[in-house]
């Protein structure tokens, strides 16, 4: 996920799961002279927020500057999906890989918790799709699962999503190149990672974040 603070001249931004790495420099440099974009965790070498139960176990942190002190944010854009996508619960690994029968619950506490967050610091909530999978249609289709299970929690809370959809515009970018399953789309680390046109792509026409700044601004 992303985390957005808005100070004199923008917002601040943190974001959470290894693909959130690759365009959060896109989203900053979209950003800049708006917003200022972290990410969370601080540390960018190993991944991001992993599994969902790993990231509930961390949130406080990852709601956390370096030194500790709570962040006072006004939007937060996060995501938990793309290390929630084992089906045989011996290839778990723990605080990196996790199945798709742990997701929701752990999805559930995050959510109350950030919403608490919310209440206190008079942050806004987006959630963002997962990101498509689109070289192995099998593990695409658990995504989309967990996408729809993350929805519904959503909608239970009022938390609105991000429009439009990362894993709808993402999968049509591909599509309109090859049929899928895709194993060349965009594709840099490796699926499903992005290369850096993958990323910039996240960045400027899927996460709409220039505007919610925008629209946060003018409400102040």
């Amino acid at each position: 996920g992303l985390l957005v603070r808005l100070g004199i001249s923008g917002l601040q931004m943190r974001v959470r799961v290894r693909v959130s790495i690759g365009f959060t420099p896109h989203a900053a440099e979209a950003l800049e002279g708006i917003c200022d974009v972290v990410h969370a965790p601080l540390d960018v070498s190993d991944g991001g927020a992993e599994d969902t139960a790993y990231g509930l176990m961390c949130l406080e942190h990852f709601l956390r500057s370096a030194d500790g002190r709570r962040l006072r944010t006004d939007v937060i854009y996060f995501n938990w999906g793309l290390h929630n996508l084992l089906l045989n619960p011996e290839d778990q690994v723990p605080g990196q890989q996790d199945t798709v029968y742990d997701y929701a619950e752990p999805l559930a506490h995050i959510m109350l918790r950030l919403r608490v967050h919310a209440e206190q610091t008079g942050t806004a909530l987006v959630w963002g799709d997962t990101t498509p999978y689109i070289c192995d249609d099998e593990k695409d289709a658990v995504v989309q699962l967990l996408n729809k299970e993350a929805r519904a929690l959503m909608e239970t809370a009022g938390i609105p999503f991000a429009a439009p959809s990362p894993h709808a515009a993402m999968a049509e970018a591909c599509a309109a190149s090859e049929q899928r399953p895709n194993r060349t789309c965009i594709f840099g680390e490796g699926c499903p990672h992005w290369n850096d046109a993958g990323y910039r792509f996240l960045a400027l026409e899927t996460l709409a974040l220039l505007a919610l700044a925008r629209e946060r601004e003018r409400e102040r």
